[in-house]
């Protein structure tokens, strides 16, 4: 079973364009990307607190 995932175009899904493992794959990328962001946040939040301490 394909998931139906939508994308900006409207009316086109991923499942048009992408495998099932593709579109796990990006799935996949955009969490990566998206837990790196908030540790580099948090690093900055917790560097930024230790410079004004």
């Amino acid at each position: 079973m394909r998931p139906s995932l939508t994308i900006s175009v409207p009316g086109t899904t991923l499942a048009e364009h992408f495998s099932q493992e593709e579109i796990l794959e990006i799935i996949g990328i955009v969490i990566n990307m998206n837990v790196w962001t908030r540790l580099k946040m948090a690093e900055g939040a917790g560097l930024a607190k230790q410079a004004t301490s």
